[in-house]
């Protein structure tokens, strides 16, 4: 919660909209500000996001289980997918006509 609120005050918005991630962050609101979206269910690309909730799952099960080959499987399959989302949503949002 405190990093919520002191992290606006800390960095500034960016100056372009050229990084990657800046605008993944743009995608995703965009996304989500659109009727019916959400970030999870079975359509896609929402099932990527879904896949990667239930591989965070497995990895946290694998990391108390003390398996770190699984583990390690796991996160890179939950980091892999959410990825893969947040490609799609910046794909389609560099595809979106202007409003």
């Amino acid at each position: 919660m405190l990093w919520t609120a002191i992290n606006p005050i800390l960095f500034a918005p960016p100056a372009t909209e050229d990084a990657w991630m800046t605008r993944a962050v743009l995608a995703e609101r965009w996304w989500l500000a659109k009727q019916d979206n959400g970030t999870m269910g079975l359509d896609y690309p929402n099932i990527c996001n879904t896949g990667g909730a239930l591989a965070s799952a497995l990895a946290l099960y694998a990391a108390w289980r003390r398996r770190p080959v699984s583990t390690a499987a796991a996160t890179l399959a939950m980091v892999g997918l959410k990825l893969w989302w947040l490609r799609e949503l910046v794909q389609q949002y560099d595809r979106r006509t202007p409003e």
